[in-house]
């Protein structure tokens, strides 16, 4: 269902397209961020109006083209998967080493931004 190409390195998003029509009857639409929150760049929308965001994408994801790809800022993190696939980071713990590898990045941030926020209430509390 996926199209991609390995030897490319890319998506075929129209092959894909045509791909869920013909299998699901279903439309994507590829640029439902920028048509639904006002603009192409995610960084530069999410630098204004975000935090404490956590994306994962999975490089062989064919939506991770349009995803968070690199930081934004401190509280706005992206981890990237080079080998992952559609939804792996989805399927519970364990897996292949490098979805391993990437639940143990996203617990080590997790664990960070818990332990700021718990540091600021202390703070705040004095």
């Amino acid at each position: 269902m996926y199209k991609y190409d390995d030897k490319e390195k890319k998506w075929d998003v129209p092959g894909h397209l045509i791909s869920c029509v013909d299998t699901f009857n279903v439309l994507l639409r590829p640029h439902f961020y920028s048509t639904e929150f006002g603009g192409q760049n995610v960084k530069l929308n999410l630098k204004r109006f975000g935090s404490n965001i956590l994306a994962t994408s999975e490089m062989k994801d064919p939506f991770s083209y349009n995803g968070l790809l690199e930081n934004v800022t401190d509280s706005i993190l992206a981890v990237t998967t080079k080998n992952g696939i559609h939804m792996a980071d989805m399927r519970g713990l364990g897996g292949p080493s490098y979805i391993i590898e990437q639940q143990r990045k996203i617990l080590e941030i997790i664990t960070g931004l818990v332990d700021q926020y718990r540091a600021d209430a202390k703070e705040l509390h004095r």
